[in-house]
């Protein structure tokens, strides 16, 4: 559906892009909000705002779950405007780190009163002995360590996340360190934005150089010939990266590091800002999950209640063919005793067949459902399906409903 609508999905690599609301229409027709905001490089609410201010209506719960599951669903028209309302809206791609589109985030030169995340966190760092590259970590349950510094960018990474928490509550966020239940030893570093939840880890990675032999291997080297020293050796890079861990596409950027002409220090409000649209995207995510998991059901519940009915007309189908057998059967079994009451006159019968004549005129009418029409007719609709053991079918006059 759309594939044109697909094609001519604007570009915003050279700036504003000016859309009608035919155009808008179309695009927002032809893919989720989520994917097409992705692709345009806005935020889905952007998108979601250009359509309230252009009346153009946008696809409902549920309805590319029901593309997926091969459904046609129908889209409403795009009615006409009143005269002098607008009909084009110009789509601004953020440019990262522009004015007054991110907070200025402060940091202290001190840790005391320390965010409550981050005192955590300190007291966990003080109290680890250093791994043999010389790191204190505190692990994650999930996604690794969640810090993971030396000595010396310690105190720096802990006034960053302080300052972090400090500005992400000034918007109503919750910077927390928690230790879940579920492995023994590990934390989670987690900002909550109106109960969607992002996880941060800030590290100090290893940098790499030319290993300098020690005097050691250099005699072991002289007397046999042969070198086992590495080539390169792993050390501390004495700077950080701040990493967010949200699911793929929830963020356009996840990861921010010192550079030679940038610091952290200098990149908080982005990141505050990416935690933000982070949890708009993750909020839309599972909006999205719960109703293809809902029409997921739905198409399950019809399946399952198609096939209980085809194996109810089935079940009609042989009880008809074994009534219509038993009639049968009857029918000759009646004959047949009809034909021995003849061939036997009254006067020659002795005792024994005069009972034997009664029980085959008894079995004879058994097999005959004519014998009981009050349960020749059964139910066409199938009984409900949580009967468990109970008879496929019923008869009308057993159940008035």
């Amino acid at each position: 559906m759309h594939r044109a609508a697909v094609r001519n999905i604007p570009r915003m690599d050279e700036g504003p892009v000016r859309l009608t609301r035919e155009s808008l229409y179309e695009i927002v027709w032809a893919k989720p909000m989520t994917h097409l905001a992705a692709e345009l490089g806005v935020q889905a609410s952007i998108l979601v705002e250009a359509c309230r201010q252009l009346d153009v209506p946008r696809p409902g719960s549920g309805y590319w779950t029901r593309l997926a599951y091969g459904q046609r669903p129908s889209r409403p028209s795009l009615d006409p405007r009143p005269e002098g309302s607008p009909h084009e809206i110009e789509l601004a791609k953020p440019r990262s780190g522009s004015a007054g589109s991110a907070p200025v985030v402060q940091v202290r030169t001190t840790l005391r009163n320390a965010h409550p995340a981050v005192e955590t966190l300190r007291n966990l760092l003080v109290s680890d002995s250093p791994d043999r590259d010389g790191m204190h970590v505190v692990r994650g349950e999930s996604y690794g360590a969640i810090v993971r510094v030396t000595d010396a960018t310690r105190d720096r990474a802990l006034r960053l996340l302080d300052a972090l928490g400090r500005s992400l509550a000034e918007r109503g966020h919750a910077l927390r360190c928690q230790a879940p239940q579920r492995m023994y030893g590990s934390h989670a570093l987690e900002v909550d934005v109106a109960g969607e939840v992002v996880a941060l880890a800030i590290v100090e990675p290893m940098k790499q150089r030319t290993h300098v032999p020690t005097p050691a291997e250099v005699e072991t080297q002289r007397r046999s010939g042969w070198s086992f020293a590495p080539r390169f050796d792993h050390v501390p890079s004495g700077q950080l990266v701040l990493r967010l861990h949200a699911p793929y596409g929830a963020a356009r950027r996840s990861t921010w590091a010192d550079r030679t002409n940038q610091r952290l220090e200098d990149l908080l409000g982005r990141v505050v800002l990416a935690i933000e649209e982070a949890a708009v995207t993750i909020r839309e995510q599972r909006r999205e999950e719960r109703e293809r998991e809902r029409v997921y059901q739905e198409e399950r519940a019809r399946r399952a209640r198609a096939e209980h009915l085809a194996q109810h007309q089935k079940a009609l189908g042989d009880d008809l063919i074994n009534m219509a057998t038993g009639w049968s059967r009857a029918e000759s079994v009646r004959e047949f005793l009809s034909a021995v009451e003849e061939a036997v006159p009254a006067a020659t019968r002795c005792a024994d067949f005069t009972a034997w004549l009664a029980w085959a005129r008894s079995f004879q009418r058994s097999l005959d459902p004519l014998g009981r029409p009050d349960a020749i007719a059964k139910r066409l609709e199938p009984p409900p399906e949580s009967a468990g053991d109970a008879s496929p079918f019923w008869s009308s006059t057993s159940d008035p409903r």
